[in-house]
């Protein structure tokens, strides 16, 4: 289980408690995978992992980072002035992936 004030990532690979106050930083989601049933219509999954979940939790939103030249000749980053709020909201349902061929 998580303990109080444990740092939640995409390598936790243990159990979070319903129960858990989740508040995600920048423009992080926590999202729940959704449960597929085979039907006429058959759901793709991407090896072995479900394709769609829905939001539980998401963060304000950040400050993109700005770069002063072209990629590669790059010499100085700084954190933008304008916020960027998170557009998705709890309860949401996502696209988690794809099939990229």
């Amino acid at each position: 289980m998580i303990q109080d004030g444990a740092r939640v990532t995409n390598a936790t690979i243990t159990a979070i408690p319903a129960s858990a106050q989740l508040r995600p930083l920048g423009n992080s989601l926590i999202v729940e995978p959704l449960d597929w049933e085979p039907s006429k219509i058959l759901n793709v999954v991407y090896m072995g992992h479900p394709l769609r979940g829905v939001v539980r939790a998401a963060g304000p939103g950040k400050h993109p980072t700005r770069y002063n030249g072209r990629k590669g000749a790059r010499t100085r980053s700084w954190e933008s002035k304008v916020f960027v709020p998170t557009t998705v909201k709890v309860g949401d349902v996502v696209e988690l992936g794809g099939l990229e061929i």
